[in-house]
């Protein structure tokens, strides 16, 4: 690469990871602000009480509500030509716990649905399902949490990539034109 393309190809990646930085940041809030309606939701599943067909249908919709924006994040990650270079080496690990947490979204919302329609009868049936149904619950707001703290962290991963191409960006350029030879006794 020619020394007059690099600060072109430099500012290139610098306005796409921004451009991701607030995608994820919007992404990341949409996340966090349904948390404590999941918890408010999983909290109904765990006190043991008796459960109504309208409860099982609120906490269809809380989910169903953050199945798009899950689905969405991944799609975004899976697509290396949306990304900057410096977030394609990091987004593994979010890919994966976001692709776990819609896989026990499902799950949870195939449970919740038979729940509804048996919640009103008293039956081993019920009984095992309700336990079934605390455990996803378990499970899909511990990953969801996981999946927040992941994209969170996300963009800082990506900022210190920048910097650190930026550094070898300057190193490069202070560098002298000649390879390194040792001196000659």
């Amino acid at each position: 690469m020619s020394g007059e393309n690099r600060p072109a190809m430099l500012r290139l990646a610098f306005v796409q990871t921004d451009d991701f930085h607030v995608r994820a940041a919007t992404y990341l809030q949409v996340l966090e602000a349904e948390i404590d309606s999941l918890e408010g939701v999983s909290t109904v599943f765990e006190e043991g009480n008796e459960i109504w067909p309208d409860q099982c249908k609120r906490a269809i919709s809380v989910i169903d509500d953050i199945s798009e924006p899950i689905q969405q994040i991944c799609r975004l990650l899976e697509d290396p030509t949306c990304l900057p270079d410096t977030i394609i080496p990091h987004r593994y690990p979010l890919v994966a716990t976001l692709q776990l947490v819609d896989e026990q979204a499902q799950e949870l919302l195939s449970l919740l649905r038979k729940l509804r329609h048996l919640c009103r009868t008293t039956s081993k049936q019920v009984d095992t399902l309700l336990r079934e149904i605390q455990s996803s619950f378990d499970l899909f707001l511990r990953g969801y949490k996981d999946a927040t703290v992941n994209l969170r962290m996300l963009p800082d991963r990506a900022a210190f990539q920048k910097r650190k191409i930026i550094a070898l960006s300057d190193a490069f350029r202070t560098a002298p034109d000649e390879p390194y030879s040792a001196k000659k006794n």
